[in-house]
């Protein structure tokens, strides 16, 4: 049996039809907007991409959003945006998300 990385790779392996929702960052720290935005989506999605830096307008780190979701017993799928980044801070950002 294949070791799967998350629900949704498991999914994907077995060839079915997955759905997924898209989650963007609160502009500020209010985990609330984020659970409000969670409990749209929680039972209706095989996983949450969670946007970076979206309209290019400062939010919330997409990971900090990844991890409220994971909490809330959703699959978050994290993109990352080099803009506006060094290499350095990506690796962090990386690590971090590891």
């Amino acid at each position: 049996m294949a070791e799967y990385l998350s629900r949704l790779h498991q999914l994907l392996a077995r060839g079915e039809f997955v759905v997924t929702g898209e989650c963007g960052p609160p502009k500020g720290a209010d985990r609330s907007v984020v659970e409000k935005k969670a409990s749209y989506l929680k039972g209706n999605v095989d996983a949450v991409n969670v946007t970076d830096c979206q309209t290019a307008v400062a939010r919330m780190s997409s990971l900090a959003t990844c991890v409220i979701l994971k909490e809330l017993g959703l699959e978050p799928n994290l993109q990352m945006t080099c803009r506006d980044r060094n290499r350095i801070a990506v690796t962090a950002d990386i690590f971090g998300a590891d």
